[in-house]
């Protein structure tokens, strides 16, 4: 299968993509049961949202378990648990890398995955997916996601990346000691 992801700062009907063919097209952004109506009859397959792939509360009980190994692990001399602190700061990307996982678990060994630009989706797939992930633009996103903060402090957004797509197939013990102690792993 010849599978498109289409990043939310691109337009499903715009760009080079739209006049390739696909078996498969993925909104990563946000859009009305009409649009998807209105694009599935112009590409002439399937054009869904990532959020239909959701397991609703599921998905949330799953990121608190997430967040709630890490507390107590990251303390500084003071008591503060930066941890408990920084997570905020990514929920939205754990949540998101759940459903990528779910989505990158469905893929055949011939399916192929093409990406509208770079970014926090390409890079989390490729670590899912590996060369199976293709970008058709460099162009990288105009958006900072939660990471944003944590590059902006110098931290190296790899190891969140990981820990968490980690998480989302293991057990958080775990993902939490790769996370804080990657040599020991």
């Amino acid at each position: 299968m010849k599978i498109l992801l289409v990043h939310p700062d691109d337009s499903p009907a715009r760009g080079r993509w739209f006049h390739q063919r696909w078996d498969q097209v993925i909104d990563l952004g946000k859009a009305g049961c009409d649009s998807y109506t209105h694009w599935t009859r112009q590409f002439g397959c399937p054009v869904i949202p990532l959020d239909s792939l959701r397991i609703g509360v599921q998905e949330c009980r799953r990121v608190r378990e997430i967040f709630q190994s890490g507390c107590g692990r990251l303390l500084d001399s003071c008591g503060l648990d930066w941890w408990e602190l920084t997570a905020m700061f990514f929920h939205e990307e754990i949540e998101l890398l759940g459903t990528l996982r779910r989505f990158a678990d469905q893929f055949g060994s011939d399916d192929q995955l093409f990406l509208t630009r770079p970014g926090f989706y390409a890079h989390a797939l490729r670590l899912l997916l590996g060369d199976r992930v293709h970008l058709l633009s460099s162009r990288s996103s105009t958006k900072a996601s939660g990471l944003h903060y944590l590059r902006v402090a110098g931290i190296n957004t790899i190891p969140v990346i990981r820990f968490a797509a980690t998480s989302a197939r293991s057990d958080s013990h775990h993902a939490i000691q790769w996370f804080c102690c990657p040599a020991h792993m």
